[in-house]
């Protein structure tokens, strides 16, 4: 209402197809570009009317939206083929500036491995990841961090599978610079993760040119190759183990691989480059 009566824009960029209910209302005064970052009723269990929203939701975005966009090629692959209609491509980017600009006042002398994402629920891959170093009796300490409260029977399995490890958990860091700061003095960064449209916690990794083992689902394999991070099989935990004990015994090799991380995300995912794309769109509806 406040788009519709109190302000004039040039055009309004909307995040997330789920948020597409308010189109027909923005579509009354405004052109209207639609960005997708994920399809959650293909990969996460809901219930049927949570899938009926989603579902809906995205439909209503490509009827009504002038221009669609989406973060990642896989993404973009099915919306080409189920809709049949213009996609632009244009992928998720990351702060250079930011990142490389790291809070020296987080530290930790102990080594340790990191997993990070903002929600830790079962998609993210975490209870993989310690089943893995609960089998290889991995001694060093993990740290993850997010938020564990979103699915408390998810929470309870996590903390029943780290008895044993050295597990420490960190909570949702909602400051950048402490967060990268902690990402970047981590051993290894390790992202199990079992879908993503295209992960900002993946960027932000490689950002810092820490070492990073990863599964190869294709959104994950659509930036980065095993030239740039160590793939592994998703949900394989042996081809797991083996990628975290071959990390330990080739680390020269590891921060190799970061640095042209960091390379290829510096060229292609950086924001200065993604807002002269987006620049592109919006002038061509204006």
């Amino acid at each position: 209402m406040y788009a519709l009566f109190c302000k004039k824009y040039d055009l309004v960029h909307l995040h997330h197809t789920d948020g597409a209910f308010i189109l027909p209302l923005l579509k009354l005064r405004y052109k209207v570009v639609v960005t997708s970052h994920a399809r959650p009723q293909e990969h996460v269990k809901w219930n049927w009317w949570v899938n009926y929203f989603f579902t809906l939701n995205e439909k209503i975005a490509f009827k009504m939206a002038d221009q669609f966009t989406a973060v990642s090629k896989p993404l973009k692959e099915v919306y080409d083929q189920v809709y049949q209609r213009e996609v632009v491509f244009i992928p998720n980017g990351v702060d250079i500036r930011t990142a490389i600009g790291k809070d020296d006042s987080v530290s930790d002398e102990e080594p340790y491995i990191l997993f990070a994402a903002g929600r830790i629920i079962p998609s993210k891959g975490l209870h993989i990841l310690l089943r893995t170093l609960q089998a290889m009796d991995f001694k060093t300490k993990i740290k993850v961090v997010g938020n564990l409260e979103q699915i408390p029977a998810y929470k309870r399995q996590i903390l029943s599978l780290s008895e044993g490890l050295n597990v420490e958990f960190v909570g949702l860091f909602k400051n950048k610079v402490a967060l990268l700061n902690l990402v970047a003095n981590a051993q290894l960064f390790v992202y199990p993760t079992l879908y993503e449209a295209m992960s900002i916690m993946l960027l932000e990794a490689a950002s810092v040119k820490v070492p990073i083992i990863c599964s190869d689902i294709p959104a994950n394999t659509a930036v980065f190759s095993n030239e740039e991070v160590s793939l592994f099989v998703s949900e394989d935990m042996d081809d797991l183990q083996h990628k975290i004990l071959y990390f330990y015994g080739h680390k020269s090799e590891a921060f190799h691989k970061a640095q042209k991380a960091f390379e290829k995300l510096e060229k292609s995912h950086s924001w200065a480059t993604i807002a002269n794309q987006y620049k592109v769109v919006f002038a061509s509806l204006m």
